[in-house]
């Protein structure tokens, strides 16, 4: 949490519906701030989350793509057999 400084009492009432809104909006950074950070638990903040969602993401590309790889390979393994099958011709 950010440490603050002593709030000033109000002189008026327009003063004070300032001050009022003022120390809800500060009330409204705090909660944001505790939602992204996680409260001081690490792994719980919305940051840490996206991070954990956008490594996800790049591992099932990279499982996505080597099995689009394995199967080429397949494939080309496949035609090279039927193209050279019954061996060498004399």
């Amino acid at each position: 949490m950010i440490k603050t400084e002593p709030k000033p009492e109000p002189d008026n009432f327009v003063d004070a519906v300032i001050l009022h809104r003022l120390n809800e909006q500060d009330a409204k950074l705090d909660r944001i701030l505790r939602i992204l950070d996680g409260n001081g638990e690490p792994g719980n903040g919305l940051v840490v989350r996206i991070n954990n969602v956008e490594r996800d993401i790049g591992f099932a590309r990279w499982v996505s793509v080597s099995a689009f790889g394995a199967v080429i390979v397949a494939f080309v393994g496949w035609v090279w057999s039927q193209v050279n099958k019954g061996g060498p011709t004399p």
